[in-house]
């Protein structure tokens, strides 16, 4: 007779049903200690019961310091008023140090100049009366004959500088004055302005691959050290080349660079080191049935870490602290139209979580399960994650919880499709919000 699957522990199922209260914490933490007290205990319980009442127990006590913070925030608010959500400022990118006008242009075969092709809401270029259809023919009293002689004359100044554009429209030419500002920051990621997270990340996985090596001559996290380097310190300077140089809106297409060095890459170092590491579409049979438990768990597990961060600084008095991310800016001010919307939804939720599993959860975490316990190589990796997502600020903390479910994912699915697939589907969520408030 075949062997029978056993049902699964009444904690399980308590636990996974309670996670669906990530929404209402104050009463999801009541029905949670409620199963809590009725699930069965003594010496004849199941190994498997003690585990998932341990966790429904955790699940408790994180829902019941939720329900604790959103009962904090209830009684400030009524004593001292609290700004509406709805009241923050339109998404912008903090600026760098190379000036813009907020105009996207193409170069005239005929006549020369620079066509305007579209005008960033609220830029110096709207202010100033620039529309779409506009041919600008002159910088400063300089003649533009392409679009490039156009960026090259308006970048060359600092951001608050006026430049003087003669502009061409409907036959009659007619000269107009604009205060350049900083242009929107590149995406995550990048390092064309550079900052401490990546370094930081970068810096760790160099001591990782350190002890891996003394330890038990983990060659995946040594490759892994390579490729880093590679995709995040050579490819940003010429992504920021190609973008100034590729007409809109194929100036997106330099993003999917460091998507493909880490695909390119993760691929070299299974071959050369001979690692086991899993392919990016890689599954273990039986994966589909696992694949919705990841999903419920990853996103009722992001929804209270987002809970539980925002009420935290609400109840500080520190919202300003969740500042827009580079990507957001981004999206706001070039992701215009639909092969530019297209383009990014390309990158963001195809190749992104194919490139950034095969990195992190198969090469880098690879290495780290030949001489560390998985929990830790799951953490240690989740680290290294977020800390190479730059500009997220506090947000960080969403990316570390994001890499550790993808992790834990990863070790129960027995491949990298099941966190491709959650990982697609989160950037999913977070690039069509972001779009929608980009037009909002």
């Amino acid at each position: 007779m075949a062997d029978e699957t056993p049902p699964p522990p009444p904690a399980r199922t308590a636990f996974l049903l309670g996670l669906g209260g990530a929404l209402v914490p104050c009463v999801a933490a009541v029905g949670e200690w409620l199963a809590f007290g009725v699930q069965p205990r003594g010496p004849e319980v199941s190994p498997a019961q003690r585990v998932w009442t341990r966790r429904l127990l955790a699940l408790c006590v994180v829902d019941t310091l939720l329900a604790l913070l959103v009962a904090g925030v209830l009684a400030k608010s009524g004593v001292e008023g609290l700004s509406a959500p709805g009241a923050q400022a339109p998404l912008r990118a903090a600026p760098t140090g190379r000036a813009v006008v907020g105009i996207q242009v193409e170069s005239v075969p005929e006549g020369g100049g620079a066509r305007v092709a579209s005008v960033s809401a609220g830029s110096p270029a709207e202010r100033a009366g620039l529309a779409e259809g506009d041919v600008v023919v002159r910088c400063d009293g300089e003649p533009m004959p392409t679009r490039e002689a156009l960026m090259a004359c308006i970048t060359a100044r600092t951001p608050g500088a006026t430049v003087s554009l003669g502009v061409r429209r409907a036959g009659a030419e007619s000269a107009l004055t604009l205060e350049t500002q900083g242009a929107p920051a590149l995406p995550a990621g990048t390092l064309a302005e550079p900052r401490w997270e990546p370094l930081a990340g970068a810096a760790l996985l160099v001591l990782l691959a350190a002890a891996g090596w003394a330890r038990a001559r983990a060659r995946e996290t040594v490759g892994a050290v390579a490729v880093l380097g590679l995709a995040f310190l050579a490819v940003p300077p010429l992504q920021l080349v190609l973008s100034e140089r590729l007409p809109r809106p194929w100036h997106l297409l330099p993003l999917a660079l460091t998507g493909l060095s880490l695909l390119v890459g993760a691929w070299l170092v299974r071959r050369v080191t001979g690692s086991t590491a899993p392919s990016p579409w890689s599954a273990a049979p039986g994966w589909e049935r696992f694949l919705p438990l990841a999903l419920w768990v990853h996103f009722t597990g992001l929804v209270r870490v987002g809970v539980l961060l925002s009420m935290t600084l609400l109840l500080l008095g520190r919202t300003d602290a969740l500042v827009p991310t580079p990507i957001e800016g981004v999206v706001a001010s070039e992701v215009r139209g639909a092969v530019a919307t297209a383009l990014f939804l390309l990158v963001a939720v195809v190749l992104a979580p194919l490139a950034e599993e095969a990195f992190f959860r198969g090469v880098v975490l690879e290495g780290l399960l030949r001489w560390m316990r998985p929990w830790l190589a799951v953490a240690s990796t989740a680290v290294v994650f977020a800390l190479m997502h730059g500009g997220y600020g506090l947000r960080g903390l969403l990316i570390f919880f994001i890499g550790c479910v993808l992790g834990w994912a990863r070790l129960h699915s027995g491949g990298l499709r099941v966190p491709v697939l959650v990982h697609g589907a989160q950037n999913l969520f977070a690039a069509v919000l972001m779009l929608l408030m980009a037009r909002g």
